[in-house]
């Protein structure tokens, strides 16, 4: 079989890796309908794209948007509310914390609806 045989005979085959030749200058074939040119689980890892109810203590302070070492602070002053227990794990409601944040104080100490007011 030579080269071109086995390049056509490949081409029937999904494949998600580079088919290497050995002992020929025909270059790796990718098939571009296969899956390996979407994208991969592993690519969201870290991230994950679904909305939530429940956050972690890091990412509570990301939705707040300060740092953990000030959200624990603000629990312990009450401006944040306990966490919910799931087996053990600390989770907080997204509603709760919508609640707290909403209750802060605005800069000026009042609730002021016009921007050029608070300059």
């Amino acid at each position: 079989m030579d080269a071109k045989q086995y390049i056509s005979a490949l081409s029937l085959i999904s494949t998600t890796r580079p088919i290497k030749i050995v002992g020929s200058d025909v270059e790796p074939l990718r098939l571009r309908s296969c899956p390996s040119h979407r994208r991969k689980p592993e690519a969201y890892k870290g991230h994950r794209p679904l909305p939530r109810r429940g956050l972690s203590r890091e990412q509570s302070a990301d939705y707040f948007g300060v740092s953990a070492s000030k959200f624990d602070q603000m629990r312990k002053d009450g401006r944040i509310g306990p966490p919910r227990l799931i087996d053990g794990r600390k989770v907080w409601d997204i509603y709760q914390l919508d609640r707290d944040f909403d209750a802060l104080l605005l800069e000026g100490g009042e609730d002021v609806e016009d921007w050029d007011a608070t300059l």
